[in-house]
């Protein structure tokens, strides 16, 4: 006789983000001590020698290494892998590439926040004006008293049970335009692990802003709460 076992929307939002944050935990080690790791980020054997590996991003919460092949023509859009993120360019478009990874990362990000928007609206029974993703410098997300909804683009670069909490948060708001108890008691009632994502964006926000020259969206002096949003 057999047991069958239900996993719960909470239990796979845990493990997701577990293993992201076990995914990032190796990819430190990768940049403090890239000896004992070859160049295609796989621990070296006794006698090998580790060569230096190359640019590395966050998608959705695991570490990519980005690799740019010169082609005859630039690619609309990369390769991805399980472990790279491939980007055929022109020679000319090469310095380009970075710029070209970010334009690629933002269609991700407006194409899934908007998704994932109107999927958590249609559950909370809300009712949101506009979506509008942008490169805000301080806010991860925001929402106006006009329910119109703002996100980072870089947050594409979070577990997609970060980015989930992201948007009940927003939505939330347009319940309580506050951060009272009853707007948290709201957030927690559609996202039980909030806590743990507020505390995954606080410790990785450099991960997901690399690149950006900022440091990213910073605590809350007031409270010590990250800006999630104004």
């Amino acid at each position: 006789m057999s047991n069958n076992t239900t996993i719960t929307d909470e239990q796979l939002s845990q493990t997701s983000t577990t293993i992201s944050e076990i995914r990032l935990f190796i990819e430190k080690l990768r940049k403090d001590l890239p000896e004992i790791f070859d160049a295609n980020g796989a621990p070296v054997k006794d006698g090998e020698n580790a060569a230096a590996s190359s640019d590395k991003t966050l998608y959705l919460g695991l570490p990519y290494i980005v690799r740019v092949e010169e082609a005859e023509q630039t690619a609309a859009c990369p390769k991805l892998t399980e472990t790279e993120i491939i980007m055929s360019v022109k020679k000319e478009d090469i310095p380009s590439a970075n710029a070209l990874l970010d334009g690629w990362m933002r269609a991700r990000a407006q194409e899934t926040l908007t998704q994932k928007v109107q999927t958590w609206a249609q559950k909370m029974g809300l009712t949101y004006n506009r979506i509008t993703v942008k490169d805000q410098k301080s806010l991860w997300a925001s929402c106006s008293n006009k329910s119109n909804l703002n996100f980072c683009w870089r947050v594409i670069k979070a577990p997609e049970p970060v980015i989930d909490y992201l948007v009940v948060h927003e939505l939330s708001h347009i319940i309580h335009m506050n951060h009272s108890q009853d707007f948290w008691n709201t957030v927690g009632l559609w996202c039980p692990e909030y806590k743990s994502h507020r505390k995954w964006l606080r410790e990785f926000r450099n991960e997901l802003m690399s690149g950006s020259g900022v440091s990213g969206p910073q605590e809350n002096e007031e409270n010590g709460q990250p800006n999630d949003d104004e």
